[in-house]
């Protein structure tokens, strides 16, 4: 009799990564918007869950806003600032609480890492983005809505020389997991690998059924 064991691992195991995956982006807002760059003569407005950017030379106001990325007045446009707004924070540097953190791609974005309502992105000449950076992150924390805290990551350049940010994208993660800068899928959760136990045994029962009519 044939031996169909690799057919029934190959079943169950795509059944349940499909469903797995489909449970994962779930909880993952992402949105890749027009690159927009801000210079020393404006700032930039981030509302995270509405999913838009904006250039203005106005101060922000309203509670949909969430971030403000911008110079200071010409006396000390060497200090960018990325500054949180209504609940909003952003991820800081351990050692030197003034400087916001350079996240390369795949670095964790969760409750163990410092926030604050505002850090600089370089200060004269010091700084993590000092020198400049194509396609960095900013990692964010939101305490609003349910969960109390969603992480998130925004990725920008920095161009020292001509004192502009670009921003590209950003994303968070409604459920409150940690979330990977750069990432649009966190990692598995429990209830995710316990989805795709499932799914594997319902593939294989299903095939049971059909190679095995009662």
């Amino acid at each position: 009799m044939k031996n169909n064991n690799k057919k029934v691992k190959t079943l169950a195991t795509v059944a349940g990564i499909a469903a797995a995956g489909s449970a994962a982006q779930a909880s993952v807002i992402y949105h890749d918007i027009t690159d927009l760059t801000v210079d020393d003569a404006e700032r930039l407005l981030l509302d995270i869950e509405g999913g838009t950017a904006v250039n203005t030379t106005e101060t922000p106001t309203g509670t949909e806003i969430d971030f403000q990325i911008g110079f200071g007045p010409s006396s000390i446009r060497e200090k960018p600032e990325f500054i949180g707004l209504n609940g909003a924070y952003v991820a800081m540097d351990s050692v030197n609480t003034t400087w916001t953190m350079k996240l390369d791609s795949s670095d964790t974005i969760d409750g163990s890492l410092l926030f604050g309502e505002y850090g600089f992105i370089e200060v004269n000449d010091n700084g993590n983005w000092e020198g400049g950076a194509t396609d960095k992150f900013l990692g964010f924390q939101l305490n609003q809505g349910t969960p109390e805290k969603m992480f998130g990551w925004v990725r920008m350049d920095y161009d020292d020389v001509g004192n502009s940010i670009t921003v590209k994208d950003f994303a968070y993660d409604t459920s409150g997991a940690a979330l990977s800068s750069g990432s649009v899928i966190p990692e598995p959760s429990i209830a995710a690998l316990v989805l795709l136990a499932g799914s594997a045994l319902l593939g294989l029962n299903r095939f049971r059924k059909q190679n095995n009519p009662s």
